[in-house]
């Protein structure tokens, strides 16, 4: 029978003190006599009824250091009875400590040092009682081999359980057998039955949740990943399962269902971390989360988030994870070769086109509320994604006008990823405000046919089932500056309503040696999330011609192109290249495209179009002789630029624009280009003011 509130744990551990104290005071009496009147009153562990211990026979928690000199014989019995007793308790219920002694496979003696250890945290009565007997209120190795049986002296040795895994510390000289121990405070508190994470490793490690459920291709991964596990457990030597996937959330979406299937708290540490670490101290780290492991069931998920002192961190991270234990998931982009073996990699894909479908049903409540088949084309977003795009959403009632809102939430959810390395364009120039011949015309209204059915041809069709490569639509735009490229680029996402993103190269090309295709990846896997059109100017500076081998460099840098043009392939989106010199473009990539639109030098024709829609409808224009103005040899971006200039010479004068202003600020476009003025294009008629 127990007391309400009071548990097996907390009555062994009532015993042990009762037990420890018995000990203590036979070696008080032997020592001589001992002056009570300073020496407090021993306290129970925990606040309890001293009436119901009596009342069950048990030893009464008196003032035992007050209590009757006893003789030898019969102290010895109490002894001897008190452990009894514990014996009993420790077989009915399996207690903390004796847990703590299986897990770590502590001999008797050392089971019972941590007793002593942890006995003046648990009772204030205990270090007057060890000042008492030995004449230190802290506990030592010396004391426990005087004060135990089959005392042992390896259990000093820092290979054996108490020190290797810091069950106890010694506080001073720790090869003095006479230097005060100190219990670790995460295994007093396992004594207790309180199993939080070692504050230690607590400002590393974060736990996760098990999350929601997933959806069927990624609860496969898990499966897979669980089943495996199990396998190799049977084995005793458990592999790091390497999560490998374009989007982060995914991977420890798998990883928190890989840990629940096992029955395991998963813990996230992110690789940067470890940055704060020294070296010499990962051991210590990695053995605390060793002992975590064996203390509560716990897996750890090392997290590499992208953090630019990676390959730094690298050999910190294959330490800690040589020496430490348990089940430990890695989540990268890609493979980690630097992880100890053995290892397993695990791909983890973005929910398939069906389980977005799925995943956008649920979210909306019905699929009549939107269209559902277009949102979960144009994106590749997971469940909690989607739930907060429409949680965040004030949906009209008409579904197209749905539609375009979820669109609108969604691309902004994703905008700030891409715009670490791309900068987005507000697309202005419609349909009508390009001028281009009527072949490459046409090609731009096929990209953006194929670019709007490709739901219809790929997946309704099932064209998408019959092709190995990407599905995703990839073009060249090629011609000198000024010709339209960028303009085309903002029709088409105008057209079809998707974001517009200019590469900075900048931010992409990197001189050290493999940041380049890390960067590209990066930019790919999240235009594909959103389906952004990617338009990369001047592509001819990353995917330039294949240099001959004759260095390291060379050698990296083809290998970096060849990423380039797989990844092209498996983009979903449609990416756009752009360049004023198509001969340096490397003709392995040019075959690998859908379409190369040619941007020729805009004929005088064209030129008389792209004056005539040079001003806004709201430009105060005068006569303006469009045939002549289009004589002169511009581009369509220096025309644009001319018009712009001419408008602040007429508002400078406070006229309209008249032909003096148009082309004043056209010879000026020529000037800039340091091309040829023929002056007989530009004579004023008489009575036309300059």
């Amino acid at each position: 029978m127990t007391e309400p509130g009071f548990d097996s744990n907390d009555r062994y551990l009532v015993l042990s003190l009762a037990w420890l104290r018995l000990l203590l005071r036979r070696v008080a009496q032997r020592r001589g006599p001992v002056v009570t009147s300073a020496l407090p009153e021993a306290v129970v562990p925990v606040t309890r009824s001293r009436r119901w211990w009596q009342g069950q026979g048990e030893p009464a928690v008196a003032p035992v250091l007050a209590a009757p000199v006893v003789p030898p014989s019969a102290l010895d019995a109490e002894i001897a009875e008190a452990a009894r007793r514990i014996e009993e308790a420790a077989a009915t219920d399996l207690p903390e400590l004796e847990s703590l002694r299986r897990v770590f496979g502590l001999t008797e003696f050392e089971r019972n040092v941590l007793l002593l250890c942890a006995a003046p945290e648990l009772d204030t009565g205990i270090g007057a009682l060890l000042e008492a007997s030995y004449g230190c209120p802290r506990p030592s190795f010396a004391m426990a081999m005087d004060l135990f049986d089959d005392a042992a002296w390896d259990a000093r040795s820092p290979q054996r359980p108490l020190r290797y895994w810091q069950l106890v510390t010694t506080v001073g000289e720790p090869m003095s057998t006479g230097a005060g121990l100190r219990i670790d405070e995460r295994i007093l508190h396992a004594i207790k039955g309180l199993h939080h994470l070692d504050a230690r490793l607590a400002t590393a490690m974060e736990p996760i949740p098990p999350g929601d459920d997933l959806p069927g291709s990624q609860q496969e991964v898990a499966d897979a990943a669980v089943e495996l596990i199990a396998r190799a457990a049977n084995s005793g030597e458990l592999p790091v399962v390497q999560l490998v996937g374009t989007y982060a959330p995914d991977r420890t979406a798998v990883a928190a269902a890989i840990a629940n299937a096992l029955r395991l708290e998963l813990y996230r540490m992110r690789i940067s971390a470890l940055a704060a670490v020294p070296v010499g101290e990962i051991d210590t780290i990695a053995r605390l989360w060793h002992r975590e492991t064996l203390l509560v069931p716990r897996a750890l998920l090392f997290d590499d988030d992208g953090t630019d002192e990676l390959a730094t961190l690298r050999q910190s991270r294959a330490m800690f994870v040589r020496r430490s234990g348990g089940l430990v998931l890695s989540s990268a982009p890609d493979l980690s070769p630097d992880l100890p073996a053995p290892t397993v990699s695990m791909e983890v894909g973005r929910p398939t086109g069906p389980e977005q479908h799925e995943l956008w049903v649920r979210a909306l409540g019905s699929a009549d509320r939107a269209r559902v088949g277009m949102l979960a084309e144009q994106f590749r977003l997971d469940g909690p994604e989607i739930a907060r795009v429409v949680a965040y959403t004030d949906l009209p009632a008409d579904p197209d006008a749905a539609t375009r809102a979820l669109q609108t939430a969604a691309r902004r959810s994703l905008r700030p990823r891409l715009e670490k390395l791309a900068s987005r364009v507000r697309p202005v120039a419609t349909w009508d405000t390009l001028v281009l011949p009527e072949n490459e015309l046409d090609q731009l209204h096929q990209i953006a046919e194929q670019v709007a059915h490709r739901s219809t041809v790929y997946a309704q069709w099932g064209f998408g089932a019959r092709m190995n490569r990407g599905l995703g639509i990839n073009a060249l735009f090629a011609g000198e500056s000024g010709t339209g490229k960028t303009m085309a680029a903002e029709v088409l996402a105008n057209a079809l309503g998707l974001d517009l993103y200019r590469i900075d190269l900048s931010g992409v090309v990197d001189k050290y040696v493999g940041e380049t295709p890390k960067h590209v990846r990066t930019i790919f896997d999240w235009g594909e999330a959103g389906e952004a059109i990617l338009f990369f100017d001047e592509c001819d500076a990353i995917f330039g011609k294949r240099s001959e081998v004759k260095d390291a460099h060379d050698r990296y840098a083809n290998i970096e192109i060849d990423y380039l043009l797989q990844r092209m392939e498996t983009y979903r989106g449609l990416a756009i290249l752009a360049t004023n010199m198509r001969d340096a473009v490397d003709r392995a990539f040019l075959r690998r495209l859908r379409f190369v639109v040619n941007f020729p030098f805009p004929s005088q024709t064209d030129r008389e179009r792209m004056w005539r829609i040079a001003f806004p409808a709201d430009t105060p224009v005068g006569s303006l002789d469009y045939e002549r103005l289009a004589r002169i040899s511009l581009t369509g971006a220096a025309i644009t630029d001319a018009a712009l200039g001419a408008a602040f010479r007429a508002a400078a004068h406070g006229g309209e624009i008249g032909m003096g202003d148009v082309l004043a600020a056209a010879r000026d476009q020529l000037r800039k280009q340091n091309r040829p003025i023929n002056e007989a294009d530009f004579r004023i008629e008489q009575g036309v003011p300059a």
